[in-house]
């Protein structure tokens, strides 16, 4: 049997208990790659259950079509 992925846990834990996960979103390399390493660690420290990085690309897309 498979145990479940970190985040697939969370979401279990988070279910449970009734409550909704908090994800922000941080934009890498803005305004630089150590200023975004320094955010996502102080997330990390405040308690996030999850941290989306977006990687800036020159042409980008709509996710939804």
């Amino acid at each position: 049997m498979n145990s479940p992925t970190p985040i697939a846990a969370r979401f279990t834990q988070l279910r449970e208990a009734g409550q909704m996960a908090f994800m922000p979103f941080v934009t890498a390399g803005d305004p630089d790659l150590d200023t975004t390493l320094a955010v996502i660690g102080e997330l990390g420290r405040r308690g996030v259950d999850l941290v989306e990085v977006g990687f800036p690309y020159s042409d980008p897309m709509p996710t939804v079509r």
